[in-house]
């Protein structure tokens, strides 16, 4: 269960880095300035971060 359990973590973790490149992409297409392209970028810099962290403690208690 351990190995499938980090690799779903880390499915989503990507999952969140795509989206806030996509979303970043599609912002700078749109002429979306700096300050707002920012703003919008906090929520997916959070779930990123945290998706993250959830994967490395997952990995290290793998390892354990």
């Amino acid at each position: 269960m351990g190995d499938a359990k980090v690799n779903v973590l880390y499915d989503e973790w990507q999952r969140f880095v795509k989206e806030h490149a996509n979303m970043m992409r599609d912002g700078r297409m749109s002429g979306l300035t700096l300050d707002e392209l920012n703003a919008l970028s906090n929520a997916y810099v959070s779930r990123i971060d945290s998706a993250y962290a959830r994967l490395t403690l997952a990995e290290q208690r793998k390892s354990s």
